[in-house]
């Protein structure tokens, strides 16, 4: 007799943390890891999930993206799709983000998506 697999699916954090309303951060950035399409596909997904950032990365077999060390980024926003020139890990952190917390910002824990998936809360600024 061959065993029975049951499936439930995941909460989509993403979208849960873009229809927050009035506790909704002022940014909300997803990411996704594509092989193919990767602008289409990125901007399907932002509409879908609701957020304003989505920060694509082509990880399609010929670009060797997938276990190493560089990324090859396109960020979709309501001003379209911005392809960045292929960089380290590092560097895309730094250009995107090059101070990602207001300096003096005290981390406000969001506690709304608490107990699923059995995650600590997660700081904000």
């Amino acid at each position: 007799r061959l065993p029975v697999l049951e499936f439930s699916e995941n909460p989509d954090i993403l979208a849960e943390v873009s229809r927050l309303g009035e506790e909704r951060p002022g940014l909300v950035v997803g990411f996704a890891a594509e092989t193919d399409d990767v602008v289409a596909h990125a901007t399907a997904k932002r509409q879908r999930k609701g957020c304003d950032w989505i920060v694509a990365n082509d990880v399609s077999p010929a670009t060797g993206i997938m276990g190493g060390s560089e990324n090859a980024v396109v960020l979709i926003s309501d001003a379209g799709a911005e392809a960045w020139p292929r960089m380290g890990k590092r560097a895309v952190a730094e250009r995107w983000a090059p101070d990602p917390v207001p300096a003096g910002a005290e981390p406000i824990l969001n506690t709304s998506l608490r107990g699923q998936n059995d995650q600590e809360d997660m700081p904000t600024w």
